[in-house]
């Protein structure tokens, strides 16, 4: 955890912006081996950090804290106090900007000419810090330790970025390191531990908290980008879900406003097909509440093949969920209509699937 009191700048490389530092902070967590040396990457920090930005400048930190699908990458470099190249280097991937803040100083800061003061924060998927040196910065491998990367330009050509891991790249997410931990200490019960790795037992668990599955499946969808780690996440929950027992029984699934469309021309005989996770319940109560809640039409009755029955790994157990992996088809075998005695809806709209 620094204070950093140097003369400094910030280069973000994704908008080709170079701003006089006026005051930043900066804080991550790195686990070290015995002797006190990095022995994994950072998993997650943040940057505090005040510049001097140009009306163009403003502009284009502006269009990025208003998107919040952007993330950039860069690093701040700390100057010497004799001029002689750079102290630190503090580096980061894949960041988004939070508490943007921005006002003009008319009579100038520090002896610049007037400009705008502006503040933010950045929220990197991975971050650290190296040493500095007298030659050109290159941003570290992903995966790499933190060791000095401040090398003379012509040494700079034979730098190569390493591939991420899909598990590296999903555990730089702070909830998922939570979950991972907590299944470590025994705080949550280790599931299938012969079948599938903890941190594929957290990122079943991941998927079932909000932050795991709403934007991730819009994504799927096509309603909103993919990025990386939702990318990552696909690949590894889907590896996941092929290791554990297959359900195959009857199960329920409530559907919303938004899948009415879908439903609502479908006709026995048709094969509908999801590109996102598919959930399901065991009990029929939680697909009707699940509908009545959503403002939807109908109830799903599945016979399942292929969903596996995740209720022990779910971070909301009474749901008990059964879950498909993504890309699924199924057809529709039957529709029909179960009285609800209820005077607003008294008749439920049941369609009957079976996997394809």
């Amino acid at each position: 955890m620094i204070n950093a009191s140097f003369e400094g700048t910030l280069y973000l490389s994704s908008l080709n912006l170079r701003l006089p530092i006026q005051r930043s902070y900066y804080q991550w967590q790195q686990q070290q081996d015995h002797r006190g040396r990095p022995s994994s990457k950072v998993r997650f920090g943040s940057l505090l950090i005040e510049v001097l930005a140009n009306q163009a400048q403003l502009a284009e930190l502006s269009q990025a804290a208003s998107d919040p699908y952007v993330v950039l990458d860069g690093h701040a470099a700390y100057q010497r106090t004799d001029g002689q190249g750079t102290f630190i280097n503090v580096w980061f991937r894949e960041a988004s900007l939070h508490r943007f803040t921005e006002y003009f100083d008319a009579t100038g800061t520090n002896g610049t000419e007037p400009s705008w003061v502006v503040q933010f924060a950045l929220a990197p998927q991975e971050m650290g810090r190296d040493s500095g040196g007298a030659g050109e910065f290159v941003m570290p491998a992903p995966g790499t330790h933190g060791l000095p990367v401040a090398v003379a330009t012509a040494a700079s050509a034979l730098m190569q970025k390493l591939p991420v891991t899909d598990v590296e790249l999903l555990f730089s997410n702070n909830t998922l390191i939570e979950i991972r931990n907590q299944i470590a200490s025994g705080t949550i019960k280790r599931e299938y531990p012969d079948l599938i790795s903890a941190e594929e037992q957290a990122v079943i668990a991941f998927y079932t908290t909000g932050e795991g599955y709403r934007n991730f499946n819009l994504a799927l969808r096509g309603e909103q980008p993919m990025t990386p780690f939702f990318t990552a996440q696909e690949k590894v929950l889907n590896a996941a879900l092929d290791k554990l027992p297959k359900f195959q029984e009857w199960v329920v699934r409530g559907t919303g406003q938004s899948e009415v469309d879908r439903f609502k021309n479908a006709e026995v005989g048709d094969v509908l097909e999801y590109e996102n996770f598919v959930s399901s319940s065991l009990e029929e109560v939680i697909a009707d509440d699940f509908m009545y809640r959503k403002q939807g039409e109908y109830v799903l009755r599945i016979k399942s093949k292929t969903g596996v029955n995740i209720t022990e790994m779910s971070m909301a157990k009474a749901e008990d969920e059964v879950l498909f992996k993504s890309k699924k088809s199924f057809k529709v075998t039957a529709k029909s209509y179960r009285p609800r005695f209820t005077e607003d809806d008294p008749l439920v709209k049941e369609i009957y699937l079976e996997e394809v």
